[in-house]
């Protein structure tokens, strides 16, 4: 499904979050391919992580917290 490509498995702040160990776990259990699967301790690190694997595009996929806690953690709103 994503040969030669990283997962980096992250878990926002909320009660519900899967843990990151366990989506890594079933990405490795979904896709035996040769791919990079990690996990971070936080969103922020997560994202440190995925820029510093390489020059490739980010895609980030979850719920709309893990989209918005990404989104505060690149984008600097100055408000009005």
């Amino acid at each position: 499904m994503l040969a030669g490509g990283s997962v980096v498995c992250v878990a926002v702040d909320v009660p519900r979050a899967l843990p990151a160990e366990d989506l890594a776990a079933l990405w490795r259990a979904a896709d035996p391919a040769p791919v990079r699967i990690e996990t971070a301790p936080s969103v922020d690190e997560g994202l440190q992580r995925a820029m510093a694997i390489g020059d490739g595009p980010i895609v980030v996929a979850g719920s709309l917290y893990l989209v918005g806690a990404v989104r505060g953690a690149i984008v600097h709103d100055e408000g009005p």
